[in-house]
């Protein structure tokens, strides 16, 4: 430190030690006592200068992320039957309109489903001309004995009648509802005696397939395949870093194409108990498809801890004791211990609070 730095720095140190310190601990302050320069004359000392200018440090974390594709659909099967094709394999790329799969019927289930539908539906018919014909009798007789009839029992004659034709139109309007049913059922069996061909939604790949072959029976309402939308991307990492926070800014490095800068755009709800919490990023620049398909691995770099403006010296000159940091240097031909208060810092440069001045020359090899 220069002359009035130095004296100012002293008297608030000698305050301090006084209330705590014995008087022969008042003695240290930022410079130590001379060091004996002998322990280096056999090695060949190397030096650095602190500084030699004011300038940054970045505290830097790299950690191990992947794509992720947020955007994805599950491919359900509408049908039962007999698969007639293997399912492509996780991580297939996939076009909109690419056959998935392809589903045929159990021919014999499905001749013997066809088989009691036609009984169902001959059973039903017979039964509902019974039904009419019964109808028509009793109407029949109604009628004949209406006109025998006056008075009281007249009209409650004519209530019956009301009543039988109210429950035959209701027997009709349940009749023609079954019709229709069976009619529709029929229609499946027969579409479902050709092929059933489950195609793509949209460009993307396959993250979950059921792994099924040709021959392998599917069910109605079984999960097939996921599909996640390569058009949509981010990058992901985890782990806990409470110090990330969002809209930080990331450098997202790949093995294959220069690096894109980007920014954490998810992080972690407060007070989450899984782990590792998961970060997502975005970038700023588009990725070719097929480049952005063969990076699922990558390196995200996080700038979390910066300081500009600042003095600073290579970390590897840095030594510690009970708590309190030191460097050797070199001064006027004597090698000195002078204690500093640190900064950030990094494995290649440390920032220095007090203690040095710049261009003070820094002893790195000392013992």
């Amino acid at each position: 430190m220069s002359g009035t730095r130095d004296k100012v720095f002293m008297l608030i140190f000698i305050v301090f030690a006084g209330f705590f310190c014995s008087c022969a601990d008042m003695a240290n302050s930022f410079d130590a006592d001379l060091v004996d320069a002998s322990s280096i004359t056999d090695t060949e000392a190397i030096f650095a200068l602190a500084g030699p200018e004011i300038t940054d440090i970045n505290i830097i974390t790299a950690v191990n992320g992947e794509i992720y594709y947020p955007i994805y659909q599950q491919i359900i099967s509408e049908h039962t039957g007999i698969l007639s094709s293997n399912f492509p394999d996780v991580g297939t790329i996939i076009r909109e309109g690419d056959i998935l799969a392809v589903i045929g019927a159990n021919q014999d289930e499905l001749a013997l489903n066809m088989q009691i539908l036609e009984i169902t539906i001959e059973q039903d018919k017979r039964n509902f001309m019974e039904n009419e014909n019964t109808y028509q009798a009793s109407l029949a007789e109604s009628m004949n004995r209406l006109g025998q009839l006056n008075g009281a029992a007249y009209e409650i004659a004519i209530l019956e009648i009301e009543k039988a034709a109210a429950n035959r139109q209701k027997a009709i309007d349940d009749y023609n509802t079954r019709q229709g049913l069976y009619a529709e059922e029929y229609e499946h069996y027969i579409f479902m005696s050709g092929a059933i061909r489950i195609a793509a939604p949209f460009d993307g790949y396959i993250s979950y397939s059921a792994g099924k072959n040709a021959g392998d029976a599917i069910r109605a309402g079984e999960l097939l395949f996921e599909i996640r939308d390569i058009s949509i991307y981010q990058f992901a990492f985890s782990g806990d870093y409470p110090t990330f926070g969002y809209n930080m800014p990331v450098t997202v490095l790949f093995s294959e194409i220069p690096p894109i800068e980007g920014r954490i755009v998810s992080i972690p709800s407060p007070g989450r108990t899984a782990s590792p919490s998961v970060f997502y990023v975005d970038i700023y620049e588009e990725i070719p498809e097929e480049d952005r398909l063969r990076l699922q691995t990558v390196i995200i770099r996080i700038t979390y801890q910066s300081a500009s403006n600042t003095l600073t010296i290579p970390t590897m000159a840095v030594k510690s004791e009970n708590r309190r940091s030191y460097v050797y240097i070199y001064d006027q031909g004597a090698i000195k211990k002078r204690y500093v208060s640190i900064g950030l810092s990094n494995s290649d440069i440390t920032q220095v609070l007090e203690g040095l001045d710049i261009n003070d020359q820094i002893i790195l090899n000392h013992p």
